[in-house]
């Protein structure tokens, strides 16, 4: 859809682009010429003409950025999974989880150490597959499956997941796992 308008002497046309993502591009056609006797023009900045090409505004849906977190930590880049979580983020393992005993994590450091780096270690070519993205408002609950083998014992893991994400200005700020946790408990007593 294409709009036009004129403001204060400023033409402009903004194409919206609704696709999966919202895209909304700014092309600016005409800066007013009313010039005064120095060459000056609206608020001092001259005869000219700005152009911005190609100016993109992505505004993400909060399964968006859900969807993103889970592609992140596919591709091993926990770095981009920490920083889409708030700072002060309150994360909570299921209760009878291996790693419950330290809940709630505060913070992205706590969730790092606590969780991420300890599943490292602890679980062979470990996979989080997501399969089902429910978003409720500020809240995306994902259906899925962990897929992989605890190292102590060799166990293969093949459990389902619930996770609950809540975010608020494009972070993630609590977060709540659900899973079998009597079959990682039996895993990882083997």
């Amino acid at each position: 859809m294409w709009l036009r308008s004129s403001i204060i002497g400023l033409t402009a046309t903004f194409c919206f682009n609704f696709a999966p993502t919202a895209t909304l591009c700014f092309l600016t056609r005409h800066l007013a010429q009313n010039s005064n006797d120095e060459g000056q023009g609206l608020a001092g900045f001259g005869a000219a003409t700005v152009c911005f090409r190609h100016c993109r505004i992505i505004v993400q849906g909060t399964t968006d950025i859900v969807r993103g977190l889970y592609d992140a930590f596919a591709r091993g880049d926990v770095a981009a999974v920490l920083q889409t979580l708030d700072a002060g983020i309150t994360w909570r393992e299921a209760d009878g989880f291996l790693y419950a005993g330290g809940n709630p994590y505060i913070g992205r450091q706590a969730v790092l150490e606590g969780v991420f780096q300890r599943l490292g270690s602890d679980v062979q070519n470990f996979l989080v597959l997501p399969e089902n993205f429910i978003e409720g408002g500020d809240s995306v609950v994902v259906e899925g499956r962990y897929k992989g083998t605890v190292k102590a014992t060799g166990t293969p893991v093949d459990a389902q997941f619930a996770h609950v994400w809540q975010l608020r200005n494009g972070k993630v700020v609590r977060f709540q796992q659900y899973t079998d946790t009597r079959q990682w408990v039996r895993a990882a007593a083997c």
